[in-house]
């Protein structure tokens, strides 16, 4: 039912948190709330970008459920299927983008389904590596059972080969040994993917492959139940594993329908003629007779059909054992191919952006290392950083960059906002982007410092080129740090370092000094 009033959606909007109060209260000038319409208050909305088309939507037609879950407000649907939805979503209070997935109505009455959605989760929670989508909180808010994680932006690999149609060997090589990175670490850690294909791998904005929906992790007789497969895709797994007599959750099993990966992003053709229907799918001919990739791809150099056909071999003992093994074959491979770039790295092309030219410059080879708190010598795996910047394009490479070596980013675009969200929620330290805070730059920084001080905690401020003159108005500290465009994302990583260590060899000082007058 359409709101009766434009009081009646302004205390939605506030209740909601749909609006910065501050910022809807500047839509209601010129408006009057006995005369105008709630529909009057929607199109200024509209027309300064404050909502998107899904909440105008929903709004428009007075109906709020599924605005705000849990303590996120939904954004829009990125995509859809039988077992759940999933979501772009903003954090309440600080607007940190992630994704969030909703399992679907249909399935409440399901006790089995229910936990298989809450497991699937939590026990993905405990992956933390760059080649997998992390998961941060598994919820429950009224009647919709959710987890949030990362919001991955660049699509899938089916919406990648779409547009390329197919990728040259060495590239393709480049993906699965990413592949495989996510697949050797998720098997140490006890947990196979069990719903390898080309949609559950997600390519971030500087193309690294990130494996999403892990499927029936562990032990999956208590989900199947009777029916013996849930909405995972498990019933090409299950036929494959009855046909070859092994265990359910064999390994195994995912290196060999990572190898349908392989053989379709090289051949721009699947290895098996996709199919919905269930006998067909349950027919094993299916995952024996496929065709040679050099039916597609006749000049395929003979190390990668060789690599191909180990993959796909139908009997299990003839594949790869195990991802380890897998990678060490492709490692060598690429070096063959030309691809001197380390399987699963970054490559310094991509992500480059012009305006700061904060580019991603790392390898791992060379790397110095987790970031170590302040205050301590140890390192972490979750450091929290807070960090202002509104540019999307510079949310996304600053998130892909830092969570690849552990570190977790709280991304707020409004300065005041997140100066003063430090005295809550204290974070490990502070960067604050000089480009997107603009003409406020100064006095951000300068009252920064003084929190920085307070809290004894790191600040790094990155002006742009064009801001370089303003260093000289700005306050210094032990604790913060100016550093100037152009800068590589490894040299801001390691400017971090040095200033956690002048951090810390100042409290050893200042500690021996206490000592000393204590001693005298």
């Amino acid at each position: 039912m359409a709101f009766q009033n434009l009081e009646e959606l302004l205390q939605t909007l506030f209740q909601l948190q749909l609006v910065d109060p501050v910022v809807l209260q500047s839509c209601l000038v010129g408006l009057d709330l006995q005369e105008n319409s709630p529909e009057d208050l929607l199109s200024v909305l509209e027309q300064r970008n404050l909502l998107t088309p899904y909440q105008l939507s929903r709004l428009h037609k007075g109906d709020t459920e599924n605005l705000v879950i849990g303590n996120y407000k939904l954004l829009y649907r990125n995509d859809s299927g039988s077992f759940a939805r999933v979501f772009r979503a903003a954090t309440l209070g600080t607007d940190e983008i992630i994704a969030l997935k909703i399992l679907r109505q249909r399935w409440l009455s399901d006790r089995n389904m229910v936990r298989h959605f809450h497991r699937e989760a939590e026990l993905c929670q405990k992956l933390n590596h760059p080649n997998i989508v992390p998961i941060y909180e598994v919820g429950v808010d009224g009647d919709n059972h959710f987890f949030t994680m990362e919001f991955v932006e660049g699509g899938n690999l089916r919406d990648f080969l779409k547009i390329r149609k197919r990728l040259s060997p060495a590239e393709a090589t480049g993906y699965l040994a990413q592949i495989a990175r996510g697949l050797e670490y998720a098997l140490r850690m006890g947990v196979t993917h069990r719903d390898m294909k080309l949609t559950n791998v997600l390519l971030n904005t500087q193309g690294v492959a990130k494996l999403a929906d892990f499927g029936l992790a562990g032990d999956s007789d208590s989900v199947l139940g009777s029916r013996g497969e849930t909405p995972q895709h498990a019933l090409e797994y299950a036929t494959l594993e009855r046909a070859t007599a092994v265990k359910r959750n064999d390994p195994r099993s995912d290196l060999f329908f990572a190898g349908t990966i392989y053989y379709e992003l090289i051949a721009g053709h699947p290895p098996y003629q996709p199919t919905r229907n269930r006998d067909e799918r349950k027919n094993i001919l299916r995952y024996m007779n496929i065709k040679p990739i050099r039916t597609y791809v006749p000049d395929l150099p003979k190390e990668v059909v060789k690599v191909v056909e180990k993959l796909l071999k139908f009997d299990p003992d003839q594949r790869y054992q195990s991802a380890s093994e897998l990678l060490a074959d492709l490692e060598e491979l690429q070096i063959q191919l030309g691809a001197h770039q380390p399987p699963g790295r970054l490559n310094p092309q991509h992500g480059a952006v012009e305006q700061v030219n904060l580019q991603s410059g790392d390898s791992d080879s060379d790397s110095d290392g987790e970031l170590p708190t302040a205050g301590s010598t140890k390192t972490v795996n979750n450091l929290k950083m807070l960090c202002v910047e509104s540019r999307q394009k510079f949310q996304t490479l600053l998130r892909d960059y830092f969570s690849k070596h552990g570190v977790r980013l709280m991304l707020m675009e409004d300065a005041g906002r997140a100066l003063r969200r430090i005295s809550t929620d204290k974070p490990d330290c502070l960067l604050l982007m000089g480009q997107s805070i603009g003409d406020d730059i100064v006095p951000v920084h300068n009252r920064a410092v003084e929190l920085a001080n307070d809290a004894e905690i790191p600040l790094i401020t990155i002006l742009s080129a064009k801001q370089g003159d303003l260093r000289k108005k700005m306050s210094e500290s032990i604790f913060a740090q100016i550093l100037s465009s152009p800068l590589g994302l490894r040299d801001l990583r390691k400017a971090m370092h040095a200033l956690f260590g002048d951090i810390e060899a100042w409290r050893q000082e200042q500690k021996s000094l206490k000592d000393s007058r204590l001693i005298r």
